[in-house]
């Protein structure tokens, strides 16, 4: 018998550019260069959030380049922008120089979704239209 089974991701998945779970987008297409992770603290902010947030992203082996924090953000977003909270917008890329793959993404969604409390759900990639 098998006790354990393996699943893989199927291939819109891996060539998937941009995820989303909850308050949290990874996003490649947004920069040239580096992959965009951001973070909408909503009603989960608190003091030492950023220092939390950066030193789970530099644990799951990213390095940041540039990092955002701002509480009015409208320059952000094209719809609503987000009530309360502050909002995180970090240039990424691997130690290697490379953006994140699903790989690297999915972990760092799930990670970050999980210290942010806002979700341990399954990680979902965006259809990109």
């Amino acid at each position: 018998p098998q006790f354990v089974r393996h699943c893989a991701p199927d291939e819109d998945a891996l060539n998937a550019s941009v995820f989303r779970e909850g308050k949290l987008v990874i996003d490649n297409e947004e920069d040239e260069a580096y992959t965009v992770i951001s973070i909408d603290s909503g009603d989960k902010d608190a003091p030492g959030l950023l220092l939390n947030i950066a030193s789970t992203i530099t644990a799951l082996g990213i390095s940041i380049h540039e990092a955002t924090i701002c509480t009015e953000c409208g320059q952000f977003f094209d719809g609503d922008v987000p009530k309360g909270g502050r909002f995180f917008k970090f240039l990424v890329q691997k130690v290697d120089g490379r953006k994140l793959d699903y790989i690297d993404s999915s972990s760092a969604l799930f990670v970050l979704n999980v210290m942010t409390g806002n979700s341990a759900d399954p990680i979902h990639h965006q259809a990109v239209v």
